[in-house]
């Protein structure tokens, strides 16, 4: 009796003593202890480097913050907002400014100019607001292009049905001019004389009519009409840099030119010169 007593004394103490339950036990905590500790080195690297972009892009701008004006012409206000938005997703540094650019109505305040409108008309509406082109109408950059057509009331739209086409040149000379010059086979006397025929004509004046083909791009197809592209046929829209003034600083006229250089858009650039017909 007295040695199987001893017996289960020895396996009680052998199971007590062995440590096992209190190994399994250590090892979970050390387990969970380690997750936390790569979790929060993951959290902690991942804040430093947003911290450290944040950082990256101020350390650049010793000139501090700029915001810059962009004007633009009645038909390019919506494809304006989106190449602002575009350029401002970049961040852009000009000459140690982080460049901010928002939309203006005002060309007199502006750093640089969006349009649809042809040469001439750029000019003069420049000149009007007393600024001018800080480069040639040739080193415009084209930052997109937009489709030209014609919109009509009937939805089988031929070219031997276009006979009786509205241009309105009033609205917008651009499409009007390169679908006369495709419709006349790029006849320049014959296309002038279809751009002088409605050059006092608007998209609205011509709806009124009751006019079936109206010549529009993309953009500004009426209500009721159905619109039909021209193949290969695009309006250019671009990026008019203007000259410093009392008003406006040569730092934010830097950042307009700044805009249109990193938005351009080759591909766009090469489809504007393609005109085919219909």
């Amino acid at each position: 009796m007295p040695r199987q007593h001893d017996r289960k004394g020895i396996s009680a103490m052998g199971r007590h003593s062995d440590g096992l339950t209190n190994y399994k036990f250590s090892t979970q905590v050390y387990v969970v202890i380690a997750c936390l500790v790569v979790a929060v080195i993951i959290i902690v690297f991942w804040v430093k480097a947003i911290n450290g972009d944040s950082t990256t892009d101020k350390s650049k701008c010793l000139a501090g913050d700029l915001t810059v004006k962009i004007a633009s012409s009645a038909g390019a206000e919506s494809l304006a907002a989106n190449v602002i938005d575009q350029y401002n997703a970049k961040k852009p540094v000009v000459r140690d400014h982080c460049i901010t650019a928002e939309a203006t109505k005002s060309l007199a305040e502006a750093s640089a100019y969006i349009t649809d409108e042809s040469d001439s008309a750029v000019t003069q509406t420049v000149a009007q607001a007393q600024r001018a082109p800080a480069q040639a109408s040739a080193e415009w950059p084209i930052v997109q292009v937009v489709k030209v057509g014609i919109a009509s009331t009937e939805r089988d739209v031929s070219r031997e049905k276009l006979t009786d086409v509205t241009y309105p040149v009033q609205d917008n000379a651009v499409a009007s001019a390169l679908v006369a010059a495709s419709l006349n086979n790029n006849s320049v006397d014959a296309t002038k004389q279809a751009l002088i025929k409605d050059k006092s004509v608007t998209v609205a004046s011509a709806v009124q009519d009751g006019k079936k083909f109206i010549v529009v791009n993309e953009t500004s197809a009426p209500s009721n009409y159905t619109f039909t592209e021209i193949k290969d046929v695009v309006q250019p829209i671009r990026v008019v840099s203007l000259t410093a003034t009392d008003a406006v600083a040569e730092d934010s006229v830097r950042a307009g030119a700044d805009l249109g250089a990193s938005m351009v858009n080759a591909d766009a650039g090469k489809q504007a010169t393609s005109v085919t017909s219909l």
